[in-house]
């Protein structure tokens, strides 16, 4: 099993206001209690600290944590972003 880069685990944890652990195989919705809004904010809170712009589609298909990190990690940087 894969490492959860620490910067989605902390957009996870701040959008649920705890220090709940889970894995890449947790379901964002039945098991953390997410809606689709807390979805998009942690996706928007991720999109500006690394600079990149997931496709609406991709939140669709997001089902687990390891969903979440295959769409972020799956997405270049703008141009000109900062790391």
């Amino acid at each position: 099993m894969s490492v959860i880069p620490q910067d989605i685990v902390d957009a996870i944890r701040a959008q649920l206001g705890s220090d709940d652990s889970f894995t890449r195989e947790t379901l964002l919705q039945a098991d953390l209690g997410l809606d689709s809004l807390d979805e998009v904010e942690i996706v928007v809170r991720l999109e500006g600290k690394r600079g990149i712009e997931v496709p609406d589609g991709v939140l669709d298909s997001m089902k687990t944590v390891g969903d979440l990190v295959a769409a972020i990690e799956g997405v270049a940087p703008s141009a000109g972003a900062v790391s």
